[in-house]
């Protein structure tokens, strides 16, 4: 696969990542990432701006992890996408842009907006606010949980409603490792096509029906104020179709 990039300045790029590949380097993965397109074209050596990641900071999101000062990570990646999720991603071209940008992240200074085809009526727009931990019966998902585990605010918006299916607007306000999916499962509408939380999903479809198509936020160093949003794929379009 080639990188599909949207926009790109000196500073920093936002690229397209299709459904079906990993971002980057963890447990059991060491290629064919959009970490590997990424140091390809920034001309990074992977193997030495990854450091080996064991156990649960495998898993960890890229925001949670704490860089010492003037580290490249990741070929620059700032935070993830699940494999079978597509869409935008905010990428640093340098560790100095990467620090900062780690930073808004942080402060919830970037705007991330995702399309998402649910299961089941959703009758008015509403915020769930449930913190995730891992599932103690299955060490690659996650739950949510009243006391402990980490913050998770998630905000949702109807778009059109179909006959057994709603079309949603996501808007993160933190970014946990699959905080939407596990989400919608919470609130009894998970997300058609999710292989790990929705396997008796209505409609079969190659991973689940979401995708991240805004991403907004001020430029950390020219203040210009950026925005980029994509169409979804024609795999969700075609999920749309299927519904009428």
């Amino acid at each position: 696969m080639t990188l599909d990039i949207i926009f790109q300045d000196e500073y920093l790029m936002v690229v397209n990542k299709p459904r079906g590949m990993v971002t980057h380097h963890g447990a059991n993965i060491s290629s064919g990432t959009l970490e590997d397109l990424l140091g390809e074209y920034l001309k990074t050596p992977v193997a030495d701006a990854t450091p080996p990641l064991q156990g649960e900071d495998a898993q960890r999101s890229c925001e949670a992890r704490s860089l010492q000062k003037g580290e490249f990570s990741r070929s620059g990646i700032v935070h993830r996408l699940d494999k079978n999720t597509a869409g935008l991603l905010v990428v640093a071209k340098t560790a100095a842009v990467q620090e900062k940008l780690f930073e808004m992240m942080k402060n919830r200074e970037i705007k991330r907006t995702y399309i998402g085809i649910v299961e089941g009526i959703i009758h008015s727009n509403g915020t769930i606010n449930r913190n995730l931990i891992r599932s103690p019966r299955n060490r690659t998902k996650y739950i949510t949980t009243m006391q402990g585990g980490r913050e998770a605010v998630t905000h949702y918006e109807v778009v059109k409603q179909y006959k057994k299916h709603t079309l949603v607007w996501f808007r993160l306000e933190t970014g946990r490792t699959h905080q939407i999916r596990v989400h919608s499962k919470s609130i009894g509408h998970p997300l058609v096509g999710d292989l790990e939380y929705n396997p008796k999903s209505s409609i079969k479809m190659p991973g689940q029906m979401l995708e991240s198509i805004l991403i907004a936020f001020v430029h950390p160093f020219t203040k210009k104020q950026i925005e980029v949003e994509i169409k979804p794929t024609q795999i969700f379009v075609d999920c749309l179709n299927k519904l009428g």
